[in-house]
């Protein structure tokens, strides 16, 4: 009965290892998408210009207004091991455009990892994708 059971144990963790590193990195990315809509929001209601900046070693973000660095208006940290990369920050203007950026979120665990790309257009608008930047 106990090698019944640690049979079944060693095929079923590796599949649950990949399907939580995907899931942690589709969190990351999901996360990062409402953060830039919040971003973009804040910009439009306060009619200035709003920052979402990446944090030092990838670990999470805040949002700020430009003008005002130190009032920060959300600090989020990623959770365990994913990490945020690619552009070190994007600006919303007061009419809630912004550039082209795209950031990614990767998750590692063991010897799985997931990878999603967040990314926004001219108009603000954030979108993620199930696939690396």
């Amino acid at each position: 009965m106990i090698t019944i059971i640690s049979i079944l144990a060693s095929v079923a963790v590796p599949s649950f290892t990949g399907m939580i590193t995907r899931t942690k990195a589709q969190n990351a990315a999901s996360d990062l998408h409402m953060a830039l809509m919040k971003a973009r929001s804040e910009a439009i209601k306060r009619n200035t210009n709003v920052k979402l900046a990446v944090t030092s070693g990838g670990k999470g973000w805040t949002i700020y207004p430009s003008a005002a660095e130190g009032n920060v208006l959300e600090s989020y940290t990623a959770s365990g091991n994913v990490t945020i990369s690619g552009a070190g920050s994007v600006e919303y203007n007061s009419s809630g455009r912004a550039g082209v950026v795209s950031f990614g979120t990767k998750s590692v665990m063991g010897s799985e990892s997931a990878e999603r790309c967040v990314s926004t257009s001219l108009s603000g608008l954030a979108k993620v994708k199930k696939s690396a930047c």
